[in-house]
């Protein structure tokens, strides 16, 4: 006499579930790591030392002057449309659950954010959680993170960059200025890594465990 012992969880073979859950844990470990590095990104931007140069608005231009009291360091300057009020928003956390990439601090379009820790902690269900519109991180503003990021001279700087500072009205810095490194991408990706190290080892193990221990699972036992 044999025995076979079929294993079922509904219409899905509990292989196939333990994939989609694992690979879904991996994505939410990863929208949480992701989180982690734009936060302490954004906060290492914010903590930059400011420039002595300011620049205002006079009679519709824009006129850079030297002043004790500088804004706060990103501070945006936008003639044209709206947009956040500091270059700290343009640090964002891009997860691309297909491929599973994850881009901080780089280009995108204007996309709905899907919060697969939030579904984690949901076990899934109830289909895709969105936490609203982030808004679009183009060539322009990217470039401008890199170079407040990288620093250098002038001359240095991306064709991109440079187009977007031919209108500036006068140039007191000179015509070839250096730009102080603040290095704030390497700084917010140190400060983020032993959370994200711990996210995608110790804490994406625990989560797999829960999700697939969670698995609603029926067995069939048959004897031949």
């Amino acid at each position: 006499m044999n025995t076979r012992i079929t294993i079922y969880d509904g219409a899905v073979p509990m292989l196939d579930q333990i994939a989609r859950l694992s690979h879904l844990s991996a994505l939410a470990a990863l929208d949480q790591a992701g989180m982690e590095l734009r936060d302490k990104t954004r906060e290492a931007f914010l903590a930059s030392k400011r420039s002595e140069w300011s620049v205002f608005v006079i009679d519709g231009k824009r006129v850079w002057r030297k002043t004790a009291m500088n804004p706060r360091f990103g501070r945006r300057f936008n003639f044209k449309k709206a947009g956040p009020d500091n270059m700290a928003n343009m640090i964002t956390s891009f997860l691309m659950g297909k491929s599973m990439t994850l881009v901080v601090a780089g280009m995108h379009k204007s996309f709905q954010a899907r919060q697969y820790y939030r579904e984690a902690k949901s076990n899934f269900e109830g289909g895709p959680q969105y936490a609203g519109t982030t808004g679009q991180v183009l060539g322009g503003s990217w470039e401008i993170l890199q170079k407040l990021s990288r620093g250098g001279r002038f001359s240095e700087q991306s064709a991109r960059y440079k187009g977007t500072r031919m209108g500036t009205d006068t140039k007191p810095m000179g015509e070839n200025p250096f730009y102080r490194p603040r290095k704030f991408i390497e700084i917010g990706r140190s400060n983020a890594m032993s959370k994200v190290t711990d996210i995608m080892t110790s804490k994406l193990e625990s989560l797999i465990y829960k999700q697939v221990n969670r698995v609603n699972v029926r067995t069939e036992v048959r004897t031949a």
